[in-house]
C-alpha cells in the first residue's frame, strides 16, 4: 500500500512539473482580417515580459488585382500610465496582382516599464473600397 501511495504521489509531482516547465514556451496568436479585397494574416506572441523582443509575421494577400493605397499598422504598449508607440509599418500605393503576397517579418523590444496588453491599430484602404477600413485589437 505504501509503494502504491508513493507511486501516485510521484506521478502527480511529475505531471505538475511537466505542466510548469512546458508552459515556459510562449504560444502565438493568429489574427486574420478579410476586407477591402485583401486577406491580412498577423501572427504574434500571446505574451511577453518587459524588455523582451517581440517577433511578428504579417502577410497581405490580394484576393483580386488591386492597388493597396494605404496599409498602416501601429502597435502601442502601456508604459507607466501612458500609451507608447513601439512599432509602425506603412505601405503606400502598391499594385498587387491577384493572389500576390506581401510578407513582412518584424521585431521590436518592449520598453522597461511596459505592462498590460498591446494595442494594435490597422488601417486598410484599396482602390476597390470607397471608405478605408480600420480595425483595433
Amino acid at each position: 500500500m505504501r509503494i502504491k501511495s508513493s507511486v501516485c504521489v510521484f506521478a502527480t509531482l511529475l505531471f505538475l512539473f511537466e505542466q510548469i516547465c512546458g508552459s515556459g514556451a510562449s504560444s502565438t496568436n493568429d489574427f486574420s482580417f478579410h476586407g477591402a479585397g485583401v486577406i491580412i494574416d498577423f501572427t504574434f506572441p500571446e505574451e511577453a515580459p518587459p524588455t523582451e523582443s517581440i517577433t511578428h509575421n504579417l502577410t497581405i494577400t490580394a484576393q483580386t488585382s488591386l492597388t493597396l493605397e494605404n496599409f498602416t499598422i501601429i502597435i502601442d504598449v502601456l508604459v507607466n500610465a501612458s500609451w507608447q508607440q513601439v512599432y509602425m509599418e506603412q505601405v503606400l500605393f502598391r499594385d498587387m496582382l491577384q493572389n500576390e503576397n506581401l510578407t513582412s517579418y518584424s521585431r521590436f523590444t518592449l520598453p522597461q516599464n511596459a505592462h498590460g496588453k498591446l494595442h494594435c491599430f490597422m488601417h486598410v484602404h484599396t482602390n476597390i473600397t470607397v471608405d478605408p477600413l480600420s480595425y483595433t485589437f
